[in-house]
């Protein structure tokens, strides 16, 4: 899942466990650092 978009996404209820986020928009627009796995790292 790296650099993907999530602005405007619902992830109620989803599991990331594992999923590395690395350069991933977050919801909030923030990017995702280097070596988030599982969750956003701002």
């Amino acid at each position: 899942m790296n650099d993907a978009r999530f602005i405007g996404a619902n992830l109620t209820n989803a599991k990331l466990t594992g999923a590395r986020l690395d350069d991933a928009k977050w919801i909030d627009g923030m990017i995702c650092k280097e070596g988030s796995i599982g969750e956003c790292k701002k």
